[in-house]
């Protein structure tokens, strides 16, 4: 038996966590493995930190403010802005977070950055460490917010995963080792994870590195014609990875 059967975990994050929510999803992995009770709150396309109208109140961010405050009328308010823009799915899973009691969740995940990367946006804001519009700036200001609200919650943030680009014939070109925007590779997101979670002595599992996921055995795992978004394969992998971490964290 797990022992973290009857807990409750809620899984935050972007396309990775949300754009599947059938059995082969990471959440659903991360439930047959833990026998917790798992709510995948992920958005497809969202970032850590600020990002438009339509996308805005669906990152990590502003899903903090939601649930510290009780109040998603932002969330409700960009469903009907967003509508036929973004996926039809947010709506659901808004409906599934407005249900959801964090003074009974046990443990949540945080999982973004490919997004904030492919957007170019800035790590940090020297002059302003909580600035939500930067990487760094938006996790510590999530933190800060659900650490304060819920000091019961374990915590554990989730790096980026690898990610590759192919030609027009499915030949490998390049991957995120060494592609840039506004110069920079997504390792520095992995590495910012690690940066503010060593701030605030909470975990991070590094799934970039550590996955064993590489252009090598992509194949394997990804979708096919997409070097972002894991298969069922893939996703499995994933998730019985961050199992094993929360399991070692009761």
């Amino acid at each position: 038996m797990s022992i973290l059967k009857g807990r409750i975990i809620v899984n935050f994050g972007d396309s990775i966590f949300g754009n599947t929510q059938d059995e082969t999803s990471v959440s659903a992995a991360i439930m047959d493995q833990t026998q917790a009770t798992v709510y995948n709150l992920g958005f497809g396309g969202c970032r850590m930190g600020t990002h438009g109208p339509e996308w805005d109140a669906f990152c990590m961010y502003a899903l903090a403010d939601a649930i510290v405050a009780q109040d998603f009328a932002k969330q409700d308010q960009a469903l009907v802005i967003g509508d036929g823009i973004i996926p039809a799915y947010f709506a659901r899973t808004v409906s599934i977070m407005k249900t959801v009691d964090f003074q009974s969740v046990d443990m949540v995940t945080i999982a973004y950055g490919t997004n904030d990367y492919t957007a170019g946006v800035s790590l940090d804001n020297e002059l302003d460490v909580f600035d939500v519009n930067t990487f760094m700036g938006a996790l510590r200001y999530s933190l800060r917010r659900l650490m304060a609200a819920f000091p019961h919650l374990k915590i554990l943030v989730l790096t980026p995963t690898y990610r590759f680009w192919t030609g027009e014939a499915g030949e490998f070109l390049e991957d995120s080792d060494t592609k840039m925007f506004n110069g920079l590779p997504l390792t520095a997101f992995v590495t910012a994870v690690k940066t503010v979670c060593c701030e605030f002595k909470t975990p991070y599992l590094d799934n970039y590195h550590d996955l064993g996921i590489n252009r090598y055995n992509r194949a394997r795992y990804f979708r096919e014609n997409d070097g972002t978004h894991l298969n069922a394969a893939g996703n499995r992998k994933l998730g019985e990875k961050i199992a094993s971490q929360l399991m070692c964290r009761f």
